[in-house]
């Protein structure tokens, strides 16, 4: 098992499989998609082709129509023709005899039956027969059931199989144009065409090397020709079928077009079997098929032969990398530039010299900072040094009665211990406060002015943390600059409340104010100017900038004369908290 799954994970194997099943898979749903979309295409080029063909042949029918209602109306033109149908006298007369062979000779002078090979013949009401030379209509007569067929049609041309309605012996050699001849809105005659079936091969010469059936159904729904066994077309319901489709004859499955012959009034139908079609399709798939499958071998053995090519180089890498890790051994190999496996291999190399200059780099970091502890504890023995002296000048204040100097020592001692004991970037809002009010218990003693120091802050709030010394700036800059030229006590207000994108927190003085364009320049986390104005409420500005990258508000509001309101929103997230 171990062996197998060794094999497995080769970089070979794997790629044989992933061509094998990438592959494999969408050649089958593509070969049955082609299977299915090849046969619609084949049917539908096939039926284009049979409609192209049957196309041809209904021109030629329609050809052949035309010429013969042309006949059929030039015969009808003479008097002595359209006089004969109606007043035709019995043979036996002369009279009758005359008009018999007036009509004969002008259908063998306008149409020898030797040279059009059309048979024209003439019926009228005293069942006398006119013809152009041809003995083929000799028995029919007026009331004979193919006169009647031609006498009850109202819409013009009628094609007719004389198999159905001759008198006595079949003529399946024969196809026969037919057309009443109306005379004063009475019916006076048939006219008769007759043409050779020969005739009609030639019109279908086209189908006779191939599998399609051809057949004409006239407008009563009688097939008149076909290229094929009757026995095959006959039965099926011609008046259901569209223009095309598939139906079954003869126990086959059969494609079929239709064409209507308008100037002949009937219909023109072909038949292809299903699967002289199919099986051209068929057969493409298949050389397809075959064709993907050789393409998919060669394929994995490509793979294979590459893989070999790339896995080498890449195990020698590998194992060199474990070496590394292991046991620390430097990688040796070295790789070109010409390829990516030998541009992989530099990279490794140069990574493991990297990560070896990082490690010493680490290691000499870890040293110094030890060292710097050291000396941290070695330092931390000054502030005890001024705490001590600080806290004997306070008793000794104490002791005298001078109460000034024992606030100011008092309140700068506290100054210390929160500045010196507090690691980190950030106090809690109460040691902010603490700091503030001890600063400015100095700073009254050193400026000698009286200022009122007020907090507006929620006993909650008070553990929430903010940047160290953030409002120290903005305290020390109203007493420098804002209450000097101001005729009132000096007051400052710091109010904190909560609000939904953060901490908000203004320091309102009452002092002189200042311009907007003052206000303005100071709102920015620019550097400040070389000549020291304002330098701690930029540096504070920038502060909020690097801390919280955008996330802050800082804007000043002042009137002149009046007040100014220094005003920060920040989030409550920090990167470090109060200590």
């Amino acid at each position: 098992m171990k062996w197998l799954h060794e094999k497995a994970n080769r970089l070979g194997v794997r790629l044989s499989a992933l061509f094998l099943v990438g592959g494999l898979a969408p050649t089958l749903v593509l070969a049955l998609f082609l299977y299915d979309s090849v046969h619609r295409s084949m049917r539908d080029k096939e039926i284009l082709h049979m409609q192209d063909n049957v196309s041809v042949v209904n021109n030629m029918i329609e050809n052949t129509v035309t010429n013969i209602e042309r006949s059929m109306t030039a015969v009808l033109q003479f008097d002595e023709v359209r006089e004969a149908l109606v007043h035709g006298s019995p043979l036996v007369s002369s009279e009758g005899f005359y008009v018999w062979k007036t009509v004969e000779e002008i259908l063998q002078t306008q149409y020898p039956d030797t040279q059009t090979g059309y048979s024209f013949t003439l019926i009228g009401t005293s069942d006398i027969v006119y013809t152009n030379g041809s003995f083929l209509n000799w028995g029919e007569e007026f009331d004979g059931e193919l006169a009647r067929k031609i006498r009850a049609y109202e819409d013009g041309m009628l094609l007719l199989p004389r198999d159905l309605y001759t008198t006595g012996d079949p003529r399946n050699d024969t196809v026969t144009f037919g057309r009443r001849v109306v005379s004063g809105g009475e019916v006076t005659g048939v006219i008769l065409v007759d043409i050779d079936a020969a005739e009609f091969d030639a019109i279908f010469s086209s189908f006779t090397d191939s599998q399609n059936i051809v057949c004409i159904v006239n407008s009563l729904g009688d097939v008149v020709y076909t290229n094929s066994d009757t026995a095959l077309t006959e039965g099926i319901e011609y008046g259901a079928l569209g223009e095309n489709g598939t139906l079954s004859l003869g126990g086959s499955e059969y494609l079929y077009v239709r064409n209507v012959s308008a100037p002949a009034n009937c219909l023109i139908y072909s038949f292809l079997p299903t699967d002289s079609v199919y099986q051209d399709s068929l057969r493409i798939i298949q050389q397809g098929t075959l064709i993907v499958f050789l393409v998919l071998a060669e394929t994995v053995l490509f793979s294979l032969f590459v893989s070999r090519l790339v896995s080498r180089p890449v195990l020698n890498l590998s194992r060199q990398v474990r070496d590394y890790s292991e046991h620390h051994t430097p990688i040796t190999l070295t790789g070109s530039k010409q390829d990516e496996v030998g541009v992989l291999t530099q990279d490794v190399r140069d990574m493991s010299l990297r990560i070896d200059d990082m490690v010493n780099r680490v290691y000499e970091t870890e040293r110094a900072k030890r060292r710097l502890q050291y000396q941290a504890l070695q330092a931390q023995i000054n502030p005890h040094m001024i705490y001590n002296t600080l806290n004997t000048i306070t008793s000794l204040a104490r002791m005298q009665g001078v109460d000034n100097i024992e606030e100011v020592s008092e309140s700068f001692t506290q100054l210390l211990h929160i500045v010196l004991k507090t690691e980190g970037d950030f106090l809690t809002l109460r040691q902010e406060l603490e700091y503030l009010s001890c600063y400015v218990a100095i700073k009254k003693y050193n400026t000698f002015q009286e200022i009122d120091l007020r907090f507006d802050v929620p006993q909650e709030l008070l553990g929430e943390p903010i940047l160290k010394l953030l409002l120290q700036p903005f305290v020390e800059n109203a007493i420098r600059h804002g209450f000097p030229r101001s005729p009132r006590p000096g007051v400052i207000l710091v109010r904190v409340r909560r609000q939904p994108e953060g901490m908000a927190v203004s320091v309102t003085d009452n002092g002189c104010g200042m311009s907007r364009e003052q206000a303005a320049a100071l709102s920015t986390d620019a550097p400040p100017p070389e000549n020291g104005h304002s330098i701690g409420v930029r540096n504070t500005v920038q502060r909020l900038a690097l801390q919280y990258e955008g996330r802050y508000q800082f804007y000043i509001l002042s009137s002149p004369g009046h007040y100014t309101q220094i005003n920060i929103v920040y989030p409550l997230e920090q990167k470090g908290g109060p200590s």
